[in-house]
């Protein structure tokens, strides 16, 4: 019996309770059956997913988000996650449209390249070193540089792995 059709009575006992049905709470839930574990899983909402809410309506061409909406870079653990449940993440280039102030509106902020620019503006490379300024490397270094690191060289050890560049290029000037 799957994870999702398993339930338990008040008066039956479990093992572990795993407060919460979203991302974090599933797959924690799903780790500790795997490893033998009796799960009881509390929501609160009248739904699983947490911050993930896709809407499949009958007439749209695609499934409409109104909850967390992106796939930063490819994190193994995220795609495991969709190929077991049989779903695939949407590339979703193209225009981007919000509710804001009541009216439905074309998004034309980004994040990631006011992101980008910030880092530029401090003389920082990000981008030419990792592939993925959201990915393992990247959060690392900005959240180094959130918490007031300013040490390139620092910033520099905080990278993993195979990168675009040489560690040395992330700094300009090197």
């Amino acid at each position: 019996m799957g994870l999702a059709n398993q339930r338990i009575m008040a008066n039956d006992s479990c093992d572990v309770v795993v407060i919460g049905a979203g991302v974090a709470g599933l797959a924690a839930a799903g780790e500790l059956v795997k490893a033998g574990r009796s799960v009881l899983i509390l929501e609160a909402r009248d739904r699983i997913g947490g911050r993930l809410w896709t809407r499949q309506e009958p007439d749209a061409a695609a499934p409409i988000e109104l909850g967390a909406e992106f796939v930063h870079g490819y994190v193994t653990e995220t795609f495991d996650l969709l190929h077991q449940v049989g779903k695939a993440a949407l590339d979703t280039a193209g225009a981007h449209w919000s509710v804001r102030d009541g009216r439905l509106q074309q998004r034309t902020d980004d994040v990631f390249e006011r992101i980008q620019k910030a880092l530029e503006d401090a003389n920082i490379k990000l981008t030419s070193v990792v592939s993925d300024i959201l990915g393992k490397s990247g959060r690392a270094v900005l959240d180094a540089l959130v918490d007031g690191e300013s040490d390139p060289e620092k910033l520099v050890e905080l990278t993993q792995g195979r990168l675009k560049a040489p560690r040395e290029v992330l700094v300009l000037g090197k």
